[in-house]
C-alpha cells in the first residue's frame, strides 16, 4: 500500500502547527510525531488513530504525557517488585467513563521480572492464537476470560 504524506502548516491565531496526512486524510507519520503544535506540543498517530510503540508517549505536552495503542489510551503501573501492568481507559455505556482495565493488543498487559506474561483484553486473561498466562514451562490458554487448557 502506497501512501502519500503532505505536510500542511496551519495557521491559527496563536501560532501554527504541522500535520502530516496520509492519502485516505487521516493523520499518519511512521517516523516522528504526524502533528506538531506551536507550543511544541507532539502527537504520534498511524492511520487516524494516536500511536507510539515501545512503551513511549503518543501526547508529549506541556501538561504531560499520554500513552495510547491503536487509538485506545493506556497507562503503564510499574509496581515495586518490577512487575509492569498496562491499563487501557474502557469508555462505554455499561461502565463508569475512564473506568480502567488490565489490556493490551497482541502484547502481554502483565510482565513479571522473571519473564513471565499474561495476556488481557478488557480485564479478561484472552489471547487468540496462544496461551493467554505463560509462567515458566507452563501455559494456560483462556479465551475471554474462560480457562480452556494448560499445557506443560
Amino acid at each position: 500500500m502506497h501512501y502519500c504524506l503532505r505536510t500542511y502548516n496551519i495557521h491559527r491565531q496563536k501560532g501554527c502547527y504541522e500535520i502530516w496526512i496520509n492519502s485516505n486524510n487521516r493523520n499518519h507519520r511512521k517516523k516522528g510525531p504526524a502533528v506538531v503544535y506551536s507550543n511544541g506540543d507532539k502527537e504520534y498517530w498511524i492511520q487516524g488513530r494516536r500511536h507510539r510503540d515501545s512503551d513511549l508517549p503518543a501526547v508529549n505536552s506541556h501538561r504531560g504525557f499520554e500513552y495510547w495503542n491503536n487509538g485506545v489510551k493506556y497507562k503503564i503501573i510499574e509496581q515495586p517488585n518490577g512487575t509492569k501492568e498496562y491499563w487501557s481507559y474502557l469508555i462505554s455505556t455499561n461502565s463508569s467513563p475512564n473506568s480502567l482495565k488490565l489490556h493490551m493488543e497482541n502484547k502481554p498487559a502483565i510482565i513479571y521480572p522473571n519473564g513471565d506474561v499474561e495476556y488481557w483484553q478488557w480485564g479478561k486473561r484472552h489471547r487468540n492464537n496462544g496461551p493467554a498466562v505463560i509462567y515458566g514451562n507452563k501455559q494456560y490458554w483462556f479465551y475471554y476470560g474462560e480457562f480452556i487448557k494448560c499445557t506443560s
